[in-house]
Formats: C-alpha cells, sequence, structure tokens
C-alpha cells in the first residue's frame, strides 16, 4: 500500500472546501471531508484502477479518480511508491484549472 501526501495546491483546495462547507454545515463538512480521505486510501491500495488522464498538456502518470458519493474530482500521480494529490475540486466547478502547472511541493 502507497502513503499518500498533498501538494499545496490540493491543501489549498481541502481548505477551500472545508471552509466553505463548515460555514454552511459542520457535519457535512466532517462527511464530505471524510470520504475524499477515504477514496484517497482506497486509490493507494489500487493507484492503477483511476484512469489516466491522457491529454498533451499533462503530466504524465497523473490519474483522475471520483470520489462518488459527493461527486469530488481528485487528480493524483504516483511518485516514489507515494501518491501525490494534486488537486480535488467539485464535480460542478470547471475542474483542472491548474492541475497541469501544480507544484510538486507537497505536506
Amino acid at each position: 500500500m502507497l502513503r499518500y501526501i498533498f501538494s499545496d495546491d490540493a491543501v489549498s483546495d481541502l481548505e477551500s472546501i472545508s471552509d466553505y462547507l463548515t460555514a454552511r454545515n459542520p457535519d457535512a463538512a466532517v462527511r464530505v471531508l471524510s470520504s475524499i480521505i477515504a477514496a484517497i486510501k482506497r486509490a493507494c491500495i489500487f493507484p492503477e484502477a483511476a484512469p489516466a488522464v491522457d491529454e498533451p498538456a499533462e503530466v504524465p502518470g497523473t490519474r483522475k479518480l471520483i470520489e462518488t458519493d459527493y461527486r469530488y474530482v481528485i487528480y493524483y500521480r504516483v511518485v516514489d511508491r507515494t501518491l501525490l494529490v494534486v488537486r480535488v475540486f467539485h464535480g460542478s466547478q470547471s475542474g483542472r484549472r491548474g492541475v497541469m502547472e501544480t507544484r510538486e511541493n507537497s505536506r
């Protein structure tokens, strides 16, 4: 099983999701973030289960995971036996903004 880490952009995405939901419904924020983390943990077990993003400008090896309960899209790459979460968006958002440019900085 892989370990997981977050890029700075993914941390910012999760903080924005948390802030938005917590202001409206703190219990929902906990459920949604828990579901996102559970999806990431499943991806650590089966990292190749999510489809690769095969667009010319994309960083090779980037995959797109859909968190099905709340429709969040999680972009990640496997780097040195580590699952690097690159970005996290709600499915209704414009999505891939900045995925290609995401810094490799991680937390």
